[in-house]
């Protein structure tokens, strides 16, 4: 997602869309939805990720 972006000024708007693609991600990866309303902190819990 960053590759040749050493350079590049990080503004809040940019780490907000990282974190929402990460979360896409691991939802993705066990097949939940946003509607299942299950809490990010628990999908991290069970991914392992901190």
């Amino acid at each position: 997602m960053l590759y040749g972006a050493e350079y590049w000024l990080v503004k809040t708007s940019h780490i907000q869309k990282k974190k929402v693609a990460e979360m896409r991600m691991l939802r993705w990866m066990y097949e939940h939805t946003r509607r299942d309303r299950i809490r990010n902190d628990d999908i991290r819990d069970r991914v392992g990720v901190a």
